[in-house]
């Protein structure tokens, strides 16, 4: 078991709509067991422990890349004015 396995696990779950339709969701909302038991199934086995430090971690890397997308310096060397620019994700200068 291991903050690792869960951390794939995330990652898998995100991107494949198979396997998120077969967590049990009592309510609509499955509990941190479902997701544990299903790890399991599919070989990725870690505890709710694990499981919630995996997503600590998935949300930090989340945010770091979304901040490093938004403050990269403007690659555009011909700009204007001496002033740093930068762009967010969307190409917009700020």
């Amino acid at each position: 078991m291991s903050v690792r396995n869960a951390l794939q696990f995330i990652v898998r779950l995100r991107a494949d709509e198979t396997l998120r339709k077969r967590l049990v969701c009592p309510d609509d909302a499955p509990e941190l067991d479902s997701f544990v038991e299903l790890g399991g199934k599919i070989g990725q086995s870690f505890t709710i422990e694990e499981l919630r430090t995996a997503h600590k971690h998935d949300w930090g890397m989340r945010y770091l890349f979304i901040t490093v997308q938004i403050f990269l310096p403007d690659p555009d060397p011909g700009h204007e004015t001496d002033a740093p620019h930068f762009r967010t994700t969307n190409g917009r200068r700020v």
